[in-house]
């Protein structure tokens, strides 16, 4: 697992998202700054998370919108996400 992954899960800890809204969300907070992701390496992170069984997922349609794929942490993802921040948390910084 990566910080890339750290960042996605802990996202999802916070509320369920589409694929598109967690690479917005990467823009809008400026992470590709200092991490090289780009929204191809989102939707295949979330979709290797729920064969890993760390999400679920629900597509939805609202009027005329196209269709959404909202992804929800599960308990195996949330454990996930909380051995991550351990394991990092343990790394010492490189300055």
């Amino acid at each position: 697992m990566s910080t890339i992954d750290l960042m996605i899960l802990g996202s999802l800890c916070q509320s369920p998202k589409s694929a598109y809204d967690l690479q917005k969300q990467i823009e809008a907070r400026n992470l590709s700054r200092w991490i090289k992701i780009g929204s191809f390496t989102v939707y295949k992170k979330v979709a290797l998370y729920e064969k890993k069984g760390y999400v679920t997922s629900e597509t939805t349609k609202s009027g005329k919108m196209p269709e959404k794929t909202i992804y929800t942490l599960t308990p195996s993802g949330k454990k996930e996400f909380s051995d991550l921040m351990t394991k990092f948390s343990l790394t010492e910084t490189k300055m």
